[in-house]
């Protein structure tokens, strides 16, 4: 950033550091199973949005509210169990993850004004949930299945925020002869909400994007040793769907309608490969 102005508007000279840690434990059960603990801190650095408030005393150090909302700290707990076996003749991997997170955010959001919003956020999120991974072998095909049920809320004002769907998953099914190969992913998340909506910051005023499942799909043939030729389609069935937070244009929503701007999935997208090993 280059000031063109000959007059010093603020001083910035002070220093802030903080640690991240990490402590985990891991326990085998017997040869197929292990349990496993883990709890974590880190940080980030607000850096230059510390500029927006009054964070700053004359001499350019942080002041007492500056040096609080210098740096956001997120911490984590999580308690999992991994497992692999059989099943028949199938061989299979499977992991589930508790876990539970706490993160403070002190920012600024430049769109706010706009809105009649206070830009300055200071807000602490809690969540919880599970994640599961998994995947399982039998001869040629092979299916994994990724999942993450998560809940989080605002507890500064009880609000869920913006872009956070209860469920997100991913089933992938392929088969691989050798000669040939097929196979598809469902990637999908239930609905979610956009930031808040109201001039107020009423968190209860939000509009809700609908959850969507996309299917993206691969095949792959090999005629000859070293050739391959493969067809990758994303988004197979040219499906519109949002999956950033975005937010409200309009200030209110009326009748259950409302403007809001989001990033669309990028519709259908079709790719050809060829690849030769020599």
């Amino acid at each position: 950033t280059y000031n063109t102005s000959k007059t010093i508007s603020e001083i910035l000279d002070y220093t802030k550091s903080y640690v991240s840690w990490s402590f985990g434990a891991l326990y085998e059960v017997d040869n197929n199973t292990s349990v496993f603990a883990r709890v974590s801190r880190g940080g980030r650095f607000n850096a230059d949005r510390l500029i927006y408030g009054k964070a700053f005393n004359s001499d350019g150090s942080l002041s007492t509210g500056g040096n609080a909302l210098s740096v956001n700290y997120v911490t984590q707990q999580e308690l999992g169990i991994k497992k692999r076996g059989r099943i028949g003749d199938a061989s299979f991997n499977a992991e589930l993850t508790l876990y539970r997170a706490q993160v403070t955010e002190n920012n600024y959001d430049f769109t706010a004004p706009s809105l009649g919003r206070d830009p300055n956020i200071s807000a602490t999120f809690h969540s919880y949930g599970a994640e599961f991974a998994s995947s399982l072998r039998y001869g040629n095909f092979n299916l994994e299945v990724i999942g993450n049920y998560n809940r989080t809320k605002d507890i500064t004002n009880g609000a869920t925020p913006g872009a956070q769907p209860k469920l997100t998953y991913r089933v992938s099914p392929s088969y691989d002869a050798g000669v040939a190969a097929i196979g598809f992913t469902a990637d999908g998340q239930t609905s979610s909400l956009t930031g808040m909506a109201s001039a107020s910051g009423d968190p209860g005023v939000q509009y809700t994007i609908p959850g969507q499942t996309y299917f993206n799909a691969f095949v792959k043939v090999r005629p000859y040793t070293g050739l391959e030729l493969g067809m990758n389609v994303n988004n197979l069935f040219n499906t519109l769907g949002y999956r950033g937070n975005g937010g409200i244009v309009t200030d209110t929503i009326r009748n259950g309608a409302g403007v809001f701007d989001n990033s669309a999935m990028l519709g259908r997208t079709i790719s050809a490969s060829l690849k030769y090993k020599f």
